[in-house]
């Protein structure tokens, strides 16, 4: 239920409920009567990103990780900013996905229908695959 009492009629609040519900998840985040603001994205149709090729000598070793970079985004949808927010506990992986994503294109962060340069965190996931042996079918 709402807890804050609004003028609007009861179908109006059923409705409008979810909407009243998000917003006060904004407006935590963000100061009272400023707009959402969309993050930049990577992953959009078209852009074509590659994903960071896992170092040979890395799956030699069996080395997976989690790297996360602090990712800063022009309004041009370039990389302006980009640096190791925490690493992988592997340096191959860590470089890799630093050089893979300096050279990423994309979708500017928006407030209001407005580009807007943005820094964000992007994790990116190193796992290797565990093949099945041909005797396990």
């Amino acid at each position: 239920s709402i807890s804050q009492q609004s003028p609007d009629s009861d179908s109006e609040k059923s409705l409008n409920s979810d909407v009243e519900k998000d917003e006060k998840k904004q407006s935590e985040a963000y100061q009272a009567g400023a707009a959402p603001v969309t993050m930049p994205n990577p992953f959009a149709t078209g852009l074509n990103n590659p994903k960071p090729p896992y170092p040979l000598i890395s799956r030699r070793l069996n080395e997976e990780g989690k790297v996360v970079l602090n990712v800063c985004v022009s309004l041009s949808g370039l990389v302006e900013n980009l640096k190791l927010e925490k690493t992988s506990g592997h340096q191959r992986l860590d470089d890799i996905a630093i050089e893979t994503v300096k050279k990423w294109k994309f979708i500017p962060a928006k407030n209001q229908d407005r580009d807007i340069n943005a820094c964000y965190l992007l994790p990116v996931q190193f796992i290797l695959r565990k093949e099945r042996s041909k005797l396990n079918g």
